[in-house]
């Protein structure tokens, strides 16, 4: 539902370029328009060209189709001109004109959800650097999912995000203070049993050998007591900007500190860290560097869920960061629809663009021997053929004419011959050009 205002005006675009296309062909042709206009169907925009019956006659065949025709080929043109403009990378250098510059080492937060406590800590507009251990750098979109959502990563080591095997380094003056009641976990209070919210439980980590976190004593299915754990106040130990750091390559926290690290049996209460930075016009430097770390402690798809971010960045604060994703979808579904119009509009169905400009095409081709009556009933019985046939697989609305047409004759083998080929190409077509479409789109 997000990309639905996207959607639509991406169809009303492609539509209105299409019906434009046929009002300027009727104009270089000197023939008027009746009338032109948009309109809304309960939620389809569409635009219209309304041309009388009376002016395609009197016009040549060739004038014909160069009107009818116009509307196709200008969305071929659009389609074109779209995947270029993409393929080239002159969005991205219109961006970075305008003052908006694609990271590949952080995300933008774009928007929050008012309702998640994110809200009251996490400003709009600051750069997220880091989650937990793992930087975003390469494809911070990818791995910010990855990192939030494991059911997207797959099993394989080198397809998940590389966190630093790392504790932190907890003076011993702030070690056996507190109760251990914030160890004891059930399904109840998934965020332990202490009464003070600041407090998280961390249990002892050794870096030289990788140990892992000490396995925790079950005292039944759905007690969970961790093993020489210590309630800690977490705000002090995790959300220094640069706290010390135990790890493999540095295992020694020195005297009068230990090795520690945070502890939930549950995934859905997590302690997940998130390093901001403050954007470049917020600091009046070309430089961001790690000023606040946001803790949150629950489900980490709530994070994804509540936060809204982008990989460009802005130079100036007045620039939204949700436009250079609402201007790329909508260019997107603009190629799509586009495509769409050029293919399904040009088959040789009732009331399409590919009605009259069959017609059209056919007049064109027999005007040599118009004065033969057997070649005039050829025409008309080709024409009308093909068109059954085309309605046979499609619908929609286009130009509006009365060219009359004839009943195809039973025992003209040949012309049902053409038919049957012609349907079966056209048909062909529309189905492959549609897969790439749709291929083409999904992989983007």
């Amino acid at each position: 539902l997000s990309h639905l205002p996207f959607y639509l005006i991406a169809l009303l675009v492609s539509g209105v370029f299409h019906e434009f296309g046929h009002a300027v062909a009727a104009a270089r042709e000197k023939t008027q328009v009746s009338s032109t206009g948009i309109f809304l169907y309960i939620l389809y925009p569409g635009a219209f060209v309304d041309i009388s019956s009376r002016a395609l006659a009197i016009m040549s065949p060739l004038q014909q189709l160069r009107v009818i025709c116009a509307g196709v080929w200008h969305n071929a043109v659009m389609f074109i001109a779209a995947w270029i403009f993409l393929a080239t990378g002159a969005l991205q250098l219109s961006f970075r004109i305008i003052g908006w510059n694609h990271m590949t080492d952080g995300l933008s937060v774009v928007d929050i959800d008012p309702l998640s406590p994110l809200s009251e800590v996490l400003e709009v507009g600051s750069i997220i650097r880091r989650v937990d251990d793992t930087s975003l750098i390469g494809d911070p979109l990818e791995i910010w999912s990855k990192i939030l959502l494991p059911s997207t990563a797959t099993h394989d080591q080198g397809d998940t995000p590389s966190q630093l095997d790392s504790g932190f380094c907890i003076p011993n003056t702030l070690l056996f203070v507190k109760p251990s009641d914030c160890c004891l976990f059930t399904p109840e209070m998934q965020f332990g049993h202490a009464k003070d919210e600041n407090l998280s439980c961390f249990t002892p980590y050794n870096p030289s050998d990788g140990s892992p976190v000490p396995q925790e004593e079950i005292g039944n299915s759905e007690r969970v007591l961790a093993k020489n754990g210590q309630c800690l106040p977490s705000r002090d130990v995790l959300a220094d900007s640069r706290p010390t750091r135990c790890s493999s390559q540095s295992p020694d926290c020195g005297e009068g500190k230990a090795c520690y690290r945070p502890f939930n049996p549950y995934k859905t209460a997590s302690m997940v860290r998130l390093y901001c930075a403050t954007p470049s016009w917020a600091t009046k430097s070309t430089a961001t560097t790690d000023r606040k770390v946001v803790l949150y402690q629950g489900d980490p798809k709530d994070i994804w869920e509540a936060v809204q971010v982008t990989t460009m960045g802005s130079r100036w604060s007045f620039l939204p960061l949700w436009l250079p994703n609402a201007i790329l979808l909508t260019i997107r579904y603009t190629m799509s629809f586009s495509l769409a119009l050029s293919v399904l509009n040009i088959v040789p169905a009732r009331h399409l663009d590919g009605h009259h400009a069959l017609k059209a095409f056919v007049a064109l081709v027999f005007s040599i021997q118009q004065s033969y009556k057997s070649t005039q009933s050829v025409r008309e019985s080709l024409a009308e053929c093909l068109l059954e046939g085309g309605s046979a697989t499609s619908g929609g609305g286009g130009l509006s004419s009365s060219v009359s047409t004839a009943t195809f004759t039973k025992g003209n083998k040949v012309v049902k011959g053409i038919v049957i080929s012609t349907t079966v190409l056209l048909g062909g077509v529309m189905v492959g050009s549609l897969l790439q479409m749709i291929a083409t789109f999904v992989m983007k």
